[in-house]
């Protein structure tokens, strides 16, 4: 199993290795095995670091853990200094002559829509976004980039430890009998059953994914900064 894990975050984009570390640590002995992949260099240390998976880390209480993820990523460049490198790199770059609202809702719907909805499309799991382009370009890029900076407290992920030692997270979108039915950041719902949960939290983290930057290049990232600012 060990070495197939090896091998596929090897091969694994970076959208891929994240999904992976994500399901990796929905249980305690996936966290273990994600932690010693990091240590040996088979998965990217900088998977450490994100908040939502830190997050799913955390509820296991695995020994040592907090310590052991400081030693492996005290060297890494500060996160926060890279992302506002970014959102300043893309604000600086944008310009609404060179892009298209027509792409960019290309872009969104792509990208988008299964967790948003806006001008008549997409699903309403997130946020929806008509008049989105009321906040101003560098709210926007911002609220993209970095999605856990502002969170309506409607749209925080919920983390359940279950009975059987697994955790998911994800929004909780209603009660269903005996169920509690929940959307994931691809915006897909799952049920889970309420006699399996041991325990509930609130986190305050957003359901989006944080990896945006890097799933969308620079130029289709800004044809759909020109469509939602029209909106």
């Amino acid at each position: 199993v060990s070495e197939s894990l090896s091998e596929t975050f090897l091969r694994a984009s970076r959208e891929s290795q994240h999904r992976l570390a994500e399901i990796l640590a929905s249980d305690r002995s996936g966290s273990e095995a994600f932690l010693i992949l990091a240590a040996n260099g088979k998965a990217s240390l900088r998977l450490l670091l994100d908040p939502v998976i830190r997050n799913r880390l955390n509820a296991h209480g695995l020994e040592r853990m907090n310590e052991r993820i400081t030693a492996m990523t005290i060297h890494l460049p500060n996160e926060n200094e890279q992302l506002l490198k970014l959102i300043d790199e893309r604000r600086s770059q944008f310009s609404v002559a060179k892009s298209s609202v027509e792409k960019g809702a290309m872009v969104f719907e792509k990208n988008c829509a299964s967790c948003h909805h806006v001008a008549g499309k997409g699903q309403k799991i997130g946020p929806q976004l008509d008049g989105i382009g009321v906040r101003g370009m560098t709210r926007v890029i911002e609220d993209v980039l970095d999605p856990h900076r502002n969170v309506d407290p409607a749209f925080r992920v919920t983390t359940l430890q279950l009975s059987d030692g697994r955790v998911v997270a994800g929004l909780i979108r209603r009660s269903e009998g005996a169920t509690i039915v929940l959307a994931d950041n691809m915006g897909k719902e799952f049920t889970i059953a309420k006699a399996d949960v041991d325990d509930q939290q609130l986190s305050t983290l957003s359901l989006m994914p944080t990896n945006f930057g890097e799933a969308v290049s620079a130029e289709d990232f800004h044809h759909m900064l020109a469509f939602l600012l029209s909106q």
